[in-house]
């Protein structure tokens, strides 16, 4: 037999970069999908009543469909739904954790504060109505389905799926990514770079601990404190608003600078990656995101919904 019978193994960086690709591409299948869900959503809904509480309803409805369902069918068809939300590595100690969920609540509020900055920079793209009720009633449906359902959803789909999916090409990549594509499919820029920050320290909290639980409890926490300071806004004083929101913010700074330093004293290094081997550098890695066809297709699906 020939030599040139045999068949040829392809090299290492070849074989990843295929296996990137089709992870980068079924990650671009599942945004697709819910994007293609919530814009059918948005034409069924279209002419129903849009007021309180028949929008948050529909919200909940919409994040059922369009993330928390696709995220556990995806994962039920490629390796199984533990696989995505149950890692078999050591679990950090109940104090770690806790302090965790502090370093990860705070900030997301330094981020908020930060990105409200651009507010008036930014352009907007569209606009949304928001019903807000200011009774308890009214509060709890809010909490539930504007920080609870999102908070499970989102994580599930984000932190669950898309991040389990590419963490075997690195963690940092896969936090750094999952964060993009998290951002790509908020409403306005300015939610968009919100969101992308947020989703990093998600993405950073679900590497340290190896506890999808904590992101999702992060999440809600941080979409829970916009729901109260809303209410407090319609059912207070201007001047016990602004009283409350400095007083609120003095806290939350010390709870991340606190907690920033006591994870540092129990050796966790912040924000910072174990660096793995790979045939390919982070950039390139990046940069094999970037040109993958699904990507950006997702990219373009991401972009127009923005103006549906």
């Amino acid at each position: 037999m020939h030599s040139s019978e045999f068949p040829v193994r392809k090299n290492a960086k070849q074989s990843y970069k295929e296996r990137l690709g089709f992870a980068v591409s079924l990650c671009s299948l599942a945004g697709l999908v819910c994007i293609a869900i919530h814009i059918l959503f948005l034409y069924i809904f279209h002419d129903s009543p849009s007021s309180f509480p028949e929008q948050y309803i529909n919200d909940m409805i919409v994040y059922v469909t369009s993330m928390l369902l696709p995220a556990l069918i995806l994962g039920y068809l490629g390796n199984g739904v533990r696989t995505y939300f149950t890692p078999t590595e050591k679990k950090l100690p109940a104090g770690h954790c806790v302090l965790l969920v502090l370093f990860g609540f705070s900030g997301c509020i330094f981020f908020n504060d930060i990105v409200s900055i651009l507010d008036g920079v930014l352009p907007q793209a569209g606009s949304a109505t928001i019903y807000i009720s200011p009774d308890f009633g009214s509060f709890f449906i809010i909490l539930i389905s504007s920080a609870l359902f999102p908070a499970i959803c989102e994580e599930v789909f984000f932190r669950g799926y898309i991040y389990s999916t590419l963490s075997r090409f690195g963690a940092g990549y896969a936090a750094l990514v999952s964060a993009l594509f998290f951002g790509l499919m908020h409403f306005s820029l300015t939610q968009m770079l919100f969101a992308f920050l947020c989703g990093f320290m998600f993405g950073y909290i679900r590497y340290i601990s190896q506890n999808f639980i904590l992101t999702v409890i992060v999440h809600f926490l941080n979409n829970a404190f916009s729901t109260v300071s809303t209410f407090i806004r319609l059912t207070c004083s201007i001047n016990a608003y602004q009283i409350y929101n400095i007083i609120a913010h003095a806290i939350f700074m010390l709870m991340l600078v606190g907690s920033a330093t006591l994870l540092s004293l129990c050796g966790i290094r912040l924000l910072l990656f174990r660096k793995r081997k790979a045939p390919l550098s982070f950039g390139k890695k990046l940069l094999h995101t970037a040109a993958s066809p699904a990507f950006l297709v997702f990219l373009a699906a991401a972009a127009a919904e923005k103006f549906i």
